[in-house]
């Protein structure tokens, strides 16, 4: 660890550097899983770790991608974002995620791993949603 000492009118400050003076690098995960009434969405993200109080949040670009048999001009993709906390307990782990998608903000809870349940969203409730973290 390296000592840098900042010394300004009469405070002194003391930042404390990682060995080599580099950060350590920010936790990433991916997240796939599948939307819609017949998993007809396909939805991919790569989120990265902050930390927020006493939790790790994650966030970051999500895309949605149609995989459904209606896609006559090719699949069509929307552009949003997830951000997510994981709360753990003695027997289980949850996943309490907002999903913003194309102007819509959608609050999803379930269980982990390979977690399965319905979104509420602000333009529909009870879509189904499945969700896995890698």
């Amino acid at each position: 660890m390296k000592a840098i000492r900042i010394l300004s009118g009469t405070l002194l400050l003391t930042i404390v550097l990682p060995a080599g003076g580099a950060f350590p690098a920010a936790r990433t995960l991916e997240v796939a899983g599948t939307a819609g009434y017949l998993s007809e969405w396909e939805l991919s993200a790569e989120v990265t770790a902050a930390i927020s109080g006493d939790r790790e949040q994650f966030s970051g670009p999500l895309t949605l991608k149609h995989v459904g048999l209606c896609s006559a001009n090719g699949p069509e993709e929307k552009s949003g974002k997830i951000e997510f906390y994981i709360s753990k307990s003695l027997w289980s782990s949850q996943i309490h995620a907002t999903l913003f998608i194309g102007g819509n903000r959608c609050s999803y809870s379930g269980q982990l791993p390979g977690s399965g349940g319905f979104m509420e969203c602000s333009d529909g409730n009870g879509i189904p949603l499945q969700i896995k973290l890698k």
